[in-house]
């Protein structure tokens, strides 16, 4: 009973601690777009440079951020890359009134992306240690529920920041959530305590062993295939998104913008759907999994299937919510079956090859598809629906032989 309330404390310190960094990066981004898009609009390559820099940073420094966060004490990880956060928009602070300001800003969201890239693996290794097996799970539910709503808020609070504040208030509302977000983390209490780790072993030798671990373990290989594979896919699915505007012009202003809300509502009914369930019910499955992610591909099958039949863009809108919830309940099984089978010495690091290997075929596949896609149809979402269905048929084989 006692872990179990420790559980419910260290999963709420989590999540707020999370939620607050994500709510005050969503304000400095929008405040940096804002004075790119007014002071720098003829120059779009300016914001190209700044976006691309977050992408760079992720595939330079993942695989180096997990190794470092299994050879040191993650609290303390979540702990300092926060306080350096608030620091460095403090510091970013002092050069918005001086001719520097865009460098000032370029070289504040590479560090903050630095911060971040080895502050996720942290966050995500340290729930192994505060929270216990059993309510993993439920941690995950909670936690995409949460952060599925701040997804839809945080953009406004962005807006309003900025409209009734100014640049140099956003800096300072993120530099306070940085703060903040370390003051809950320290508060974090240790329940399994983190397994020796490897001091003397260099970060290229700690990356190498945690490659060796995941060669060995083929549940976690086929679960990084499986993950490379749909995220193949979902950059097709991504890519399509926008054009969408354009497709269903006549019928919806902004389709996209309101497929996007669909997604997310979707994504919150069925959090909150599987956090109920999930208190009820403890075993997780890769069946389940698969379950979920075939369903996924299905969704995205009926928006071009509906189009073609009924013709009515208002019921297409139906698959965006029914993709937000199924491809939600993939991942908190995914992540809860990553947690349960990964040792504690080695979650860092195989966070970061996952997190390494989306970020790398992504772009890929938005490469691939970009050259499939016709705005005029839907072929590419068809493509893509069908392919995590066959991603699904292939993992499921892999398995069969093991």
């Amino acid at each position: 009973m006692e872990n179990k309330k420790i559980d419910i404390q260290n999963s709420n310190r989590i999540m707020l601690s999370n939620i607050t960094s994500r709510v005050g990066n969503a304000v400095f981004d929008y405040a940096n777009k804002m004075i790119l898009v007014s002071i720098f609009a003829r120059k779009p390559m300016l914001m190209s440079l700044y976006q691309s820099s977050e992408t760079l940073i992720g595939i330079i420094f993942n695989l180096f951020a997990g190794a470092f966060a299994d050879k040191v004490n993650r609290k303390k990880i979540l702990i300092v890359t926060d306080l350096l956060s608030g620091l460095t928009c403090l510091i970013g602070f002092l050069f918005l009134d001086t001719p520097y300001l865009y460098l000032a800003m370029l070289i504040g969201n590479i560090l903050l992306a630095i911060l971040s890239t080895y502050n996720s693996p942290s966050y995500n290794a340290m729930i192994k240690e505060s929270i216990t097996e059993d309510y993993i799970e439920t941690h995950f539910s909670r936690f995409t529920l949460v952060k599925e709503i701040f997804s839809i808020i945080s953009p406004s609070i962005g807006v309003v920041v900025w409209q009734l504040f100014g640049l140099k208030i956003s800096y300072l509302f993120n530099a306070v959530t940085f703060l903040f977000s370390a003051f809950i983390s320290s508060k974090i209490v240790i329940q399994l305590p983190p397994t020796a780790k490897q001091a003397k072993e260099s970060i290229f030798q700690q990356i190498a062993e945690g490659l060796k671990y995941m060669l060995k373990h083929k549940t976690i290989m086929y679960l990084l295939l499986i993950s490379t594979l749909v995220n193949f896919f979902l950059s097709g699915y991504n890519l399509s998104m926008p054009y969408l505007n354009n497709y269903f012009a006549k019928e919806i202003s902004n389709f996209f913008g309101v497929a996007l809300i669909a997604e997310s509502v979707g994504a919150i009914l069925f959090s909150a759907i599987n956090t109920k369930f999930s208190k009820e019910k403890k075993e997780v499955s890769q069946n389940k999994m698969l379950l979920f992610l075939v369903l996924c591909g299905f969704s995205i099958v009926l928006l071009p299937l509906q189009d073609a039949i009924l013709k009515n863009a208002y019921l297409s809108l139906i698959p965006f919510a029914l993709m937000g919830g199924f491809l939600t309940l993939f991942n908190i099984q995914f992540f809860t079956i990553v947690q349960k089978n990964v040792a504690s010495e080695y979650i860092g690091r195989v966070y970061s090859v996952i997190f390494t290997i989306a970020i790398l075929f992504m772009p890929i596949g938005s490469i691939v598809f970009g050259f499939i896609l016709n705005p005029s149809n839907l072929i590419v979402l068809l493509i893509s629906g069908m392919g995590i269905i066959l991603s699904v048929a292939l993992y499921k084989l892999l398995i069969l032989r093991m």
